[in-house]
């Protein structure tokens, strides 16, 4: 090739797209944009296998989002069922965070009152060799006082793994995890290479 040369290079790059709005009217053309708009990310800039705090601004205002850039990570999948609960309505905290981070993503804080139900899909990232540990805070409806269960999961290359919490006079929720591997080597997990 004769002349000036040019190329693009692009490294292992990442877009998230955000159209956020916030519901005023009855149809959806009375909503407020409050982004609108996409951030990337490479290999190069993130903190890798740590989260942090990015902000996005638009036109109708900021909105922080938690990221976390790993690599060797699993995406887990859960899924929540509240098969029975006491009559005064339920209070229910849902936290999810992998054992290497420090930072806790909050899945789900609110009432729940129709019993048997089920909360949605929730998808997260866990590094291999460690574990998935889901914390549940729940309450009646009105009261204060309030249970705390967890449980930690094991990272898998692929499955699901099912555990149910019981809680006398109160509720039995279902936690179902469901495992993909994003890109993890066999060695990563294999049984003795696990975190215990």
């Amino acid at each position: 090739m004769s002349g000036p040369k040019r190329g693009i290079e692009m490294t292992s790059p990442v877009l998230v797209e955000f159209d956020m709005r916030i519901k005023i009217g009855e149809r959806e053309e009375d909503d407020l944009q409050l982004i609108d708009g996409a951030v990337s990310f490479s290999d190069m800039d993130p903190p890798i296998n740590m989260a942090f705090t990015r902000r996005l601004c638009g036109e109708g205002g900021a909105v922080d989002i938690n990221l976390a850039h790993m690599y060797e990570a699993a995406e887990a999948t859960i899924q929540v069922r509240i098969s029975e609960a006491c009559d005064s309505g339920l209070s229910l905290c849902l936290t999810a965070s992998g054992s290497a981070l420090q930072h806790q993503a909050r899945l789900f804080d609110g009432i729940v009152g129709e019993t048997p139900c089920d909360l949605g899909k929730f998808v997260f990232a866990v590094m291999s060799l460690t574990k998935l540990v889901v914390l549940l805070k729940v309450g009646r409806g009105g009261g204060s006082d309030c249970v705390y269960r967890s449980h930690l999961f094991d990272v898998q290359k692929h499955g699901d793994s099912t555990v149910s919490f019981k809680i006398p006079d109160m509720v039995t929720i279902e936690v179902k995890v469901t495992w993909s591997t994003l890109d993890i080597p066999d060695s990563a997990l294999e049984e003795d290479n696990r975190y215990n």
